[in-house]
């Protein structure tokens, strides 16, 4: 949970273990929180520091396979089908313990990772790049040249149906 503090409120977090240990509910349309979402959560965020781990000893490209993504998740909002964001903190949980780290997430899904860029823009350690379809949920990211405060967001937004042609 200490990973999960550096980049979400601590109400928030008591809102995604509360509605998960009593039976679960929906925080929106498309975000739903059911019982073990609590512990599953907790499960993806230790797979996402594993791996973090790994790749920061340089032992290996390493991959956190939990679902969902959750970079859609903001400090204080579940989204997107995402209760937390499991990138920010495993990248704000690295920065933490190696400072003189530098982190580098490349996002390649059909929707902007809005809460990843949110939570990061301000780390100057962090470079996140995103991939993804123009126009679609949470909607912005459109904005290619608007790099964030620290230079350190890199937004490329493809036509619907982009093939290999575009990369």
């Amino acid at each position: 949970v200490a990973a999960l503090k550096l980049v979400h409120t601590v109400e928030h977090l008591r809102a995604v273990q509360g509605l998960s240990q009593s039976g679960g509910g929906g925080f929106d349309m498309d975000t739903y929180c059911a019982p073990g979402s609590w512990e599953a959560m907790l499960d993806g965020t230790r797979a996402w520091l594993h791996a973090t781990a790994l790749a920061a000893e340089a032992r290996g490209p390493a991959v956190a396979l939990s679902r969902p993504a959750g970079h859609h998740a903001t400090a204080s909002v579940a989204m997107g089908f995402g209760l937390v964001n499991f990138a920010a903190a495993a990248t704000a949980a690295l920065l933490t313990a190696r400072p003189e780290a530098r982190v580098s997430i490349l996002d390649w899904d059909v929707h902007y990772g809005n809460g990843v860029a949110d939570l990061l823009r301000e780390e100057p350690r962090a470079l996140y790049c995103s991939l993804h379809e123009f126009g679609g949920f949470p909607g912005g990211g459109e904005e290619e040249q608007q790099r964030g405060p620290r230079g350190n967001l890199l937004r490329l937004p493809l036509p619907r149906g982009s093939g290999k042609e575009a990369f």
